[in-house]
């Protein structure tokens, strides 16, 4: 056996256990649980993909039985949306053999409407339905008054935080 392979060899044990640690970590996690398994979400109903994306021939779609709200007073939700990749193209973010992805995301239906991306949990599966990835959960932003106004300005009529809101509007 030659160096190369020895330091590889011991590079993968030493990390091992922080994979399988974390590898653990979001198989406990419920969110994480409730995405991997799809039956427990409902029906589908299908959205308009992102105009970003619209070309790639995505399909999204949201479960309307996982809205949830999580903030009263501001009116912020969550809800369980996917998106059936339509193109092979794995040059951006990607994983390179993603079928498909689930997430849970955070909307904001109140003065100001727009979907907080970044605060998503995300599982990312083959065709086969093996995870691939798993995404998040990332930190809550707190909105200044001025980024609140931006982020509604840019934001309101993408489809995903259109659908969500309009969902809520009929839940009244």
């Amino acid at each position: 056996m030659d160096l190369k392979k020895v330091c590889c060899l011991c590079a993968m044990l030493a990390v091992s256990p922080v994979f399988a640690k974390g590898g653990a970590a979001w198989q406990n996690d419920p969110v994480v649980a409730m995405l991997r398994d799809g039956g427990s979400l409902g029906k589908a109903q299908a959205i308009d993909p992102h105009p970003l994306f619209a070309a790639d021939g995505d399909k999204n779609s949201i479960y309307p039985d996982t809205l949830r709200l999580d903030d009263k007073a501001k009116r912020i939700y969550t809800i369980v949306g996917e998106i059936k990749y339509g193109s092979k193209d794995t040059s951006g973010m990607r994983h390179k053999k993603a079928s498909y992805a689930r997430f849970l995301t955070v909307v904001h239906c109140g003065k100001y409407r727009f979907e907080e991306a970044s605060a998503a949990t995300t599982v990312t599966f083959d065709a086969k339905n093996r995870v691939l990835s798993v995404d998040g959960p990332y930190p809550r932003e707190e909105y200044s008054q001025e980024a609140l106004v931006e982020s509604d300005e840019l934001n309101r009529d993408l489809p995903l935080a259109k659908a969500v809101c309009a969902l809520v509007d009929r839940k009244k």
